[in-house]
């Protein structure tokens, strides 16, 4: 496994609640995806956003559509 070196601008997604308080998982989608179209090699889903509001469960979910949204 090769190490890949951080580079260029490393946005912070802003995670999204539906009016339930739930991760809007679509909304999220939607973010990374734009960025993706913008060249952003890096996206940050995690620390400097309200991710110390979610359940272990919930961050779990989101590390894993984030990092489906890479291997579009």
């Amino acid at each position: 496994m090769s190490v890949q070196t951080i580079d260029g601008v490393v946005p912070i997604a802003v995670m999204p609640f539906d009016s339930s308080g739930a991760v809007d998982f679509n909304g999220l989608q939607s973010q990374i995806e734009f960025m993706i179209a913008q060249k952003i090699k890096w996206v940050w889903v995690w620390y400097g956003s309200e991710v110390y509001t979610l359940g272990d469960a919930e961050l779990l979910e989101v590390l894993r559509r984030a990092s489906q949204s890479r291997r579009r």
